[in-house]
């Protein structure tokens, strides 16, 4: 379809009726640089707009789509076929701007994800990062919304909804398919984003920690991927329902057939995941260090300390005196040890943490110090929870590609 030949016939009907541009775009509710666009090739009217401009100027449909007046000689299947032609790329059109719509809806939602984190992470200011998101998505969201009703204006008012056909079938799969990817995004955004408000400190503007926050994420997963299967589900049966099924019966089995198949393969993956997790951190925990004394001396250095510093020990428990680790003075403690007339004996972890002394091979196994054990357990979250966004991304896309394949093998 040529836009200057429907532009300049929409011109010259206007011309013949003695109509200002101002006069048209009044009764059509749009502008009069919109009337200008149409006159001058620069644009073209929106397929719901056709009945009423073919109404207001007294034509048919055929007629506006085609740029030109019909001929009683023309024949009736010239006629369908130049109209459908038209029309079918009038279509195309409202399809395109749709899905433009649909990707900067996404684009909206994903933004405000990375803000979520790049906020409360490099400023910790969780709540602001967490309300800087949702004001996104909701943008996402609502601009998803605007498409979708423009383009079901369109094609309701062109009259495609009211019979079973190609056009509409291909309509309501590309708007169920853009709609849920847009929501699914938005819903995954929020349940991701809830521990960076519901878990925090005591300390004003906390940020949770990557590694638990890591150690959430299969979990998150888990609620996110239920949460969108309700609505995909609830989408499919109350809205595109209303025509007839977006996709025939032997195609809704295939892909029934490989939603349950990768239900089950996430779930079994998150479930070994996070059973391999708790069990890394838990060996993590009770593990132990073990050094070796390159020669006699080091380790007999060591060993006389030992038997010294746990004689000095004996003496303070005997004389009455509270033992204390080093680690343990707060601010609280040490105004204690300062006001108060008790006497403390300082217990050493390099001594105190010995679980086993080996004379023969001589080394010392000890239980690792606080921050050592906490820099281990961080470690092994943090791998984990790299593992847990591999695992998504690889089920994610693998189960696109194979959907795709049956979608793309059976049209």
């Amino acid at each position: 379809m040529e836009k200057k030949s429907m532009g300049s016939f929409i011109a010259a009907l206007r011309k013949s009726t003695g109509m200002t541009q101002q006069e048209v775009a009044d009764r059509l509710n749009v502008s009069n640089k919109t009337i200008s666009k149409w006159e001058c090739g620069e644009g073209y009217p929106e397929v719901m707009m056709i009945p009423a401009i073919a109404e207001l100027f007294g034509v048919t449909s055929d007629e506006i789509l085609r740029g030109e007046r019909i001929k009683k000689e023309t024949s009736y299947e010239d006629i369908k076929t130049g109209t459908e032609k038209q029309f079918k790329y009038l279509l195309k059109k409202s399809d395109m701007k749709f899905k433009n719509m649909s990707f900067a809806a996404l684009a909206l939602v994903l933004l405000g994800f990375v803000l979520l984190y790049s906020v409360s992470y490099t400023f910790y200011r969780p709540t602001a990062g967490f309300g800087l998101m949702m004001v996104f998505v909701i943008a996402g969201c609502i601009l998803e919304l605007i498409a979708l009703n423009n383009i079901r204006s369109g094609y309701e008012g062109a009259g495609c909804l009211s019979e079973k056909g190609e056009e509409v079938k291909n309509y309501l799969q590309m708007t169920y398919r853009n709609v849920t990817m847009v929501f699914s995004t938005a819903a995954f955004s929020i349940i991701a984003g809830l521990p960076f408000i519901l878990i925090r400190s005591n300390f004003r503007d906390s940020v949770i920690t990557f590694e638990r926050y890591m150690t959430l994420f299969p979990f998150l997963c888990a609620v996110s991927l239920i949460l969108i299967w309700i609505g995909r589900y609830a989408y499919r049966k109350n809205i595109a329902g209303r025509y007839f099924d977006i996709v025939d019966e032997n195609l809704s089995k295939q892909l029934r057939k490989l939603n349950k198949k990768y239900i089950l393969l996430t779930a079994v993956a998150l479930i070994l995941t996070v059973s391999a997790n708790i069990y890394a951190v838990y060996s993590t925990r009770n593990a132990y260090d073990t050094r070796a004394y390159g020669n006699e001396k080091a380790f007999f250095d060591f060993i006389s300390g030992m038997d010294k510093y746990m004689q000095d020990r004996q003496e303070a428990v005997d004389s009455g005196k509270e033992l204390i680790r080093p680690r343990e003075t707060d601010r609280n403690v040490v105004k204690v040890i300062v006001d108060s007339d008790k006497e403390y004996f300082y217990l050493v972890s390099e001594y105190e943490d010995v679980v086993d002394v080996d004379h023969e091979k001589m080394t010392v196994t000890k239980v690792p110090g606080p921050g050592v054990m906490s820099a281990r357990i961080n470690s092994v979250r943090q791998g984990f929870g790299i593992l847990y966004m591999i695992e998504v991304f690889l089920i994610g896309v693998t189960y696109y590609l194979k959907r795709r394949k049956i979608t793309f093998t059976h049209h």
